[in-house]
């Protein structure tokens, strides 16, 4: 009797995985098609989510993202930043618009932050912002009075 013929197991393709909201890394990196330079992390959206949540979700904020800092605008105007986050450092920090007065400085302290050179808030993690919602009120009082943003005019 004849052994029986040698059969090979079907091939199954390999599945596709479509991309799909169950299955995008949401803590990878946004890289702007315009300029591949400019790179959004999550560091940087999650700081955005945290002053959102602290200011409430009625106040208009932007981010704008650019080759050297990340910024938090008030109405999407690129003069009225709230703070702009430089991450890409050994010691992450966030500036912010508003004078760095001694009662501001006491505030950072009690969070148990530190200040950075040029009056920045070194904050290891996005989330360290919260410790901070004072100056970040702060802020966008600054950006929401539009006499901070009138022009000057010198008297002939």
């Amino acid at each position: 009797m004849a052994p029986p013929p040698v059969v090979a197991a079907p091939v199954q393709p390999e599945p596709v995985v479509l991309p799909t909201e169950d299955n995008v890394d949401e803590k990878a990196d946004i890289v702007d098609p315009n300029n591949a330079k400019i790179i959004t992390t999550y560091a940087e959206r999650r700081l955005f989510e945290v002053t959102q949540d602290i200011l409430g979700p009625d106040t208009e904020l932007a981010d704008k993202d650019t080759e050297s800092y990340y910024s938090i605008l008030f109405q999407g105007k690129v003069n009225r930043w709230l703070m702009r986050y430089q991450g890409d450092k050994k010691q992450p920090s966030v500036s912010f618009c508003i004078p760095m007065t001694d009662e501001r400085k006491r505030e950072i302290e009690r969070a148990g932050l530190e200040l950075g050179t040029g009056d920045s808030v070194i904050i290891m993690q996005p989330e360290h912002i919260a410790r901070i919602p004072g100056l970040i009120f702060d802020a966008l009082a600054y950006c929401s009075d539009d006499a901070n943003f009138k022009r000057k005019t010198t008297e002939a």
